[in-house]
C-alpha cells in the first residue's frame, strides 16, 4: 500500500514526519509504503523572515498534479485540503484521512467538486481546535460521503494508541468487512490471523489460505493450500483460487467458492493415482526413448558412487526378495542359501506360504574385475569359488518377505507390513513366475499354448506397490513439509528428507532423488505429480532391482521371457529356474542327475543360474572390495588376533566395504574384525595387476590402483598411557 503524508501550513515533510513518526511506522508494520513530499510553493514569513512551504497559496493546480496517484492520503490542516481533493478526484484508491481541512479552499476551488469517484473518507476533528472549527471542516466535505472521528484535542492528528486503531482500522477497512462477511458464511471454519485469512474447504482435510498483500484487492492474495491428502494436488487448487480473484474487488470469497467446484470435479477431471504413478514411472524410467533410459540409469549410477560417508568399515550387504505369492521366492532363497530339509524356508503350491521373513546367509560371486587375476589360481577363499567361472564367493545377508499382491500397500493380501521388512535392504529381487502358471494373487492357472504372458505387467505392478508405500507414508505427513515450507525453504527439505529415513538412507540420496527428477528446491511448489517423480528417483537409488525370471525350466516361459528381453532392453533381469538349483543340492540321485543335465543342455536361455541372480543384484549395491595383506610379496593374510581365521591363505581376505571406500576404511574394518588393534600410522597399496607399488595415504580411495592393501599401526590404544610403541602391519 501507497500512502501518502501531507504536511500542514507553516511545515515541511520532514517536520509533518517527525510529529507523526507512530502513524508511519504502524502503516509501515502492516507493509505500507509511505511518501512524505514538499508543497510547491515557498511563501516567506515577514515576522520571523523564515520560509514555510504551501500548498494552498499559490497554483492549486500545481499542488494536485504533483502529488499523483496513492492507495492512502493523510492531510493534516492545508495538507488535509489536498488530501479531499484528490480523494473527489479518483486519484486515491483506498481512503483519505483528512484531520482538520479548513473549508477554503473548497472542493469547488480545487476544480473536482462533483466528479463522483471520491473513495472513503475519514474526517477527523479536535473539539478544541481553535484554528480550524469542526463546523468548517464538516463544511469542506459537505459534498462528499465521509466518517467523522472526533477527539477533544486542538489542532493537530491525535497520535494515542486508540487514535492509531482507528486509523489503522479505517485503512483496512475493507478487508475487516470481507473478514466479517466470511465468517457470516463460513463460521468455525474461517479463522484470521492479520491479513492472512483461512477458510477450511468442502473437503475437510483441504485448508485455503490467503496472505493479503497491503495493496489489497488492488493485488491478488498470495494463495496457498494446507492439504493432509497430498493427490488433492495443491497447485491445481491455488490455480483455481487466482483465476477466481477480481483486482479492485474482494475475492477471498469467490476463490473459496471456485476451490470447493475444483475439489468437486476431481473425480472427473483429475488422473486416478494409480494412471499417474503409471504416467510417471513411464515419463521418468521407462519412456520407450532408449537413450533417454540410459542416461537416467547412468545418473542414478553415478550418483550411488558418490554416498554420504556417515557409516564407515565393514558392509554387511542385505538383498531382499521380492514378488507376488508363488512366484518361486522361498524356492529362490533355498538354492541362493543352499539350505534343504528342516532348514529349508518352506515352501508349498498356494499363496502365503512366506508369513515371518526367512533370514539368511546366502553365497554370491564377486566379480573377476574387483579381484586379482593371480588371486584365482593362489586362493580358494573363506566361502570357496564358482567351479565354473572361478569367481570368489561371498556371504550376503538375504531377506525373503511375504508374497505381494496388487493393493499390498492398501493392506491388501497380507499388507503392507511386509514391506516394511524391506526397509533395510541394500538391493532387491523381485521373483517372477516366467511362465504364466500363476495368476496376481498366486492362485495357480493353465498357461495359455497361444498367448504370451506380458512379464512386464507383473514387474510394472510389484513396483507400483513398492511406490505407492512409499508416496502413501510420505503423503500421509506432507502437512508438515507444506507448513514449514511457507517459512524456510531449506527446513522444509530438511523435513522432507527426514520422512524418508525410515528406509535407512541419508538425507543425501534424497536430494540426489531430487535432482534426478529435476524438482525445484522449494517443495511449495511441488505437485503430487512431482512427489511421485522424487519416489520414482528415489526407489531406483535406494533399492536398485534385478528381476529373477524364475521357472524357466517350464515350457511355457520361452515365449514369454523372449517377449519380455524384446520389450524392456533396459531393465536388468536375468533367466533362471529356482527349482532347479535347489535339486542340485538334493540328496536325490536322480534329481541332482536330472538337474545336471538341464545344465548340461544349456538350458532353454544359457547357463544363468539363482547364483547370477544374487550377484547381479549385490553387484546393483556397487560394494567395494579390497585385499588386507601382510606382505606385498607373499600376500599372505593377516592372522586374526581374535581367531585362527584364514592363516596365512595368499589374498584370503577379501573385505566388503561401502561405495567409495578409502584406506582408512580398510584399517577400521580390519580393527573390527581383530586383525590389527592400536592406531593407524601408514598404509602402502598394489594394483590389481599385482605389480605396481605405491604408499597409501588414509583418505584414498579404493580402486583398482588401490586394491591390495597392508596397514601399519603402532598396537598403543588411545587409552594406554605407555611411552613406547612398537609397530604391527597388516
Amino acid at each position: 500500500m501507497d500512502v501518502v503524508f501531507l504536511h500542514g501550513a507553516r511545515q515541511t515533510g520532514e517536520v509533518f514526519r517527525a510529529r507523526v513518526g507512530a502513524l508511519e511506522a504502524r502503516f509501515r508494520k502492516e507493509g505500507a509504503s509511505v511518501r512524505f513530499p514538499d508543497a510547491p510553493h515557498a511563501i516567506s514569513c515577514g515576522e520571523t523572515g523564515e520560509t514555510w512551504l504551501s500548498w494552498i497559496e499559490g497554483d492549486l493546480t500545481a499542488s494536485l498534479e504533483g502529488i499523483g496517484e496513492c492507495d492512502l492520503v493523510v492531510g493534516f490542516s492545508a495538507g488535509a485540503s489536498l488530501a479531499g481533493a484528490l480523494a473527489a478526484s479518483g486519484r486515491v484508491r483506498v481512503g483519505a484521512i483528512l484531520a482538520s481541512p479548513p473549508e477554503r479552499p473548497s472542493l469547488a476551488d480545487w476544480g473536482v467538486e462533483g466528479s463522483g469517484k471520491c473513495c472513503p473518507v475519514l474526517l477527523v476533528v479536535g473539539e478544541a481546535d481553535e484554528a480550524v472549527s469542526a463546523a468548517s471542516s464538516r463544511r469542506f466535505v459537505a459534498g462528499l460521503e465521509y466518517e467523522e472521528y472526533v477527539h477533544d484535542k486542538g489542532h493537530c492528528l491525535p497520535l494515542r494508541a486508540r487514535d492509531l486503531d482507528r486509523y489503522s482500522s479505517f485503512a483496512r477497512r475493507e478487508i475487516d468487512e470481507e473478514a466479517e462477511a466470511l465468517g457470516a458464511i463460513y463460521g468455525d471454519d474461517f479463522s484470521r490471523r492479520g491479513r492472512e485469512f483461512r477458510v477450511r474447504l468442502d473437503n475437510r482435510e483441504v485448508i485455503l489460505v490467503a496472505a493479503l498483500p497491503p495493496d489489497y484487492p488492488r493485488s491478488a492474495p498470495r494463495f496457498s493450500i494446507e492439504a493432509r491428502d497430498f493427490f488433492l494436488s495443491p497447485a491445481a487448487l491455488r490455480r483455481a483460487a487466482i483465476e477466481a480473484f477480481v483486482p479492485g474487488e474482494p475475492s477471498v470469497y469467490g476463490a473459496v467458492v471456485a476451490c470447493n467446484d475444483r475439489l468437486a470435479n476431481l473425480d472427473d477431471d483429475d488422473d486416478d493415482e494409480e494412471e499417474v504413478v503409471e504416467e510417471v514411472v513411464e515419463e521418468v524410467v521407462e519412456e520407450p526413448e532408449a537413450a533417454r533410459i540410459a542416461r537416467f540409469r547412468a545418473a542414478v549410477r553415478e550418483r550411488a558412487r558418490n554416498p554420504p560417508r556417515k557409516r564407515r568399515g565393514l558392509w554387511e550387504v542385505k538383498i531382499g526378495i521380492v514378488g507376488k505369492p508363488s512366484a518361486g521366492k522361498s524356492t529362490f532363497f533355498n538354492a541362493v542359501t543352499r539350505q534343504t530339509g528342516a532348514l529349508a524356508a518352506k515352501t508349498a503350491a498356494h499363496p502365503f506360504t512366506t508369513i515371518d521373513p526367512n533370514v539368511s546367509e546366502a553365497l554370491y560371486a564377486v566379480p573377476l574385475e574387483s579381484e586379482p587375476a593371480r588371486a584365482r589360481a593362489l586362493t580358494t577363499g573363506k566361502f570357496g569359488r564358482d567351479p565354473t567361472t572361478r569367481r570368489r564367493l561371498m556371504d550376503v545377508l538375504l531377506k525373503d518377505v511375504a508374497g505381494l499382491v496388487p493393493g499390498a500397500a492398501d493392506g491388501r493380501g497380507k499388507g503392507n507390513r511386509f514391506l516394511n521388512d524391506l526397509c533395510d535392504a541394500d538391493a532387491l529381487v523381485h521373483v517372477v513366475d516366467a511362465s504364466g502358471e500363476t495368476d496376481e494373487t498366486g492362485a495357480a492357472v493353465e498357461a495359455s499354448s497361444e498367448e504370451v504372458f506380458d512379464i512386464g505387467e507383473e514387474v510394472d505392478w510389484v513396483r507400483l506397490e513398492l511406490h505407492r508405500w512409499i508416496v502413501g507414508n510420505v503423503a500421509a505427513k506432507w502437512h508438515s513439509v507444506a507448513r514449514l515450507a511457507r517459512h524456510s525453504t531449506e527446513a522444509a527439505r530438511k523435513r522432507l528428507a527426514d520422512l524418508f529415513h525410515g528406509y535407512h538412507c541419508s538425507s543425501a540420496i534424497v536430494e540426489d532423488a531430487r535432482v534426478l527428477a529435476d524438482l525445484d528446491e522449494n517443495v511449495a511448489t511441488w505437485t503430487s505429480r512431482d512427489l511421485h517423480r522424487l519416489v520414482v528417483a528415489f526407489l531406483e537409488l535406494r533399492f536398485p532391482t534385478v528381476v529373477a525370471l524364475n521357472k524357466c525350466d517350464r515350457p511355457s516361459a520361452r515365449r514369454n521371457v523372449r517377449r519380455f528381453f524384446m520389450e524392456r532392453q533396459h531393465t536388468a533381469a536375468l533367466p533362471c529356474s529356482a527349482i532347479v538349483d535347489s535339486m542340485m543340492m538334493s540328496d536325490d540321485d536322480e534329481a541332482r542327475t536330472a538337474a545336471a543335465d538341464y545344465y548340461r543342455d544349456g538350458g532353454p536361455f544359457g547357463a544363468s543360474t539363482t547364483l547370477e541372480v544374487l550377484s547381479k543384484a549385490v553387484a546393483l549395491a556397487q560394494p567395494t572390495y579390497a585385499y588386507a595383506v601382510t606382505d606385498l610379496t607373499t600376500l599372505k593374510s593377516p592372522p586374526s588376533l581374535k581367531s585362527d581365521c584364514l592363516g596365512d591363505d595368499p589374498l584370503g581376505l577379501c573385505l566388503v566395504l561401502r561405495p567409495r571406500a578409502d584406506v582408512e576404511d580398510v584399517y577400521l574394518a580390519l580393527k573390527r574384525l581383530g586383525f590389527v588393534e592400536g592406531d593407524f600410522v601408514r598404509a602402502d597399496a598394489l594394483d590389481i595387476h599385482l605389480q605396481t607399488q605405491r604408499s597409501a595415504k588414509r583418505y584414498d580411495l579404493i580402486d583398482t590402483s588401490t586394491l591390495v592393501i597392508r596397514v601399519a599401526t603402532n598396537r598403543r590404544r588411545r587409552w594406554q598411557q605407555a611411552k613406547s610403541s612398537s609397530s604391527s602391519s597388516a
